[in-house]
């Protein structure tokens, strides 16, 4: 508790990014069952944005893959699994509006610092950027075989601020054998390999 200078446990719900909010209280974007997401305030357990997931089929078996937050907190990502399909859905995280969706399976999920991409990864090692809103694939990479464990961006500090590259990113994907490739976004290239 940053008023009183001591410690506070807190109850998370459910395994899900968790973010500071601007207000200095920790937020958790976390699935709540049946198709639901919802982001908590965790020193109260409050619910303050509830998502809704579009999927055919039944609901009791579905098996959430990823999960993911912006920067900023501005959007939410989350990848399901049912006997139907895979779903991958992001949301506006203030508003609670479906941004986008795509019937795919993925492993990994991440959204860029500035929310206007989505990168998924998937069992085949293939890696996708989509962009944000609308969900039209910027890029793809195939890295190798093992499944895409984490994907993270930064600022490619090759391009310069002012630049007019629409998508001034490095994006890491990190695989099942410890190996870590970095692609650079604008040129739509591998930059380097990392091997584990």
């Amino acid at each position: 508790d940053q008023a009183t200078d001591q410690v506070t446990s807190l109850l998370t719900t459910n395994c899900g990014p968790v973010w500071f909010a601007n207000d200095g209280i920790p937020r958790q974007f976390a699935y709540a069952g049946h198709g639901v997401f919802t982001i908590r305030r965790l020193n109260e357990q409050k619910v303050v944005q509830e998502f809704a997931l579009d999927v055919e089929g039944s609901l009791d078996d579905l098996g959430v893959r990823a999960l993911a937050v912006s920067e900023d907190a501005t959007r939410c990502a989350a990848a399901v699994t049912n006997s139907a399909d895979g779903r991958i859905a992001v949301w506006d995280a203030a508003t609670g509006e479906h941004v986008g969706s795509l019937t795919n399976t993925c492993t990994a999920l991440a959204i860029s610092p500035d929310a206007r991409c989505l990168a998924t990864g998937d069992a085949d090692g293939n890696v996708c950027v989509w962009a944000l809103p609308g969900l039209n694939k910027i890029a793809s990479f195939q890295q190798s075989r093992d499944t895409v464990h984490c994907l993270a961006f930064r600022r490619d500090l090759s391009e310069p601020v002012e630049s007019a590259a629409e998508h001034p990113w490095l994006l890491a994907a990190g695989d099942a054998g410890g190996t870590v490739w970095i692609y650079r976004l604008g040129a739509r290239k591998l930059m380097t390999i990392c091997h584990g």
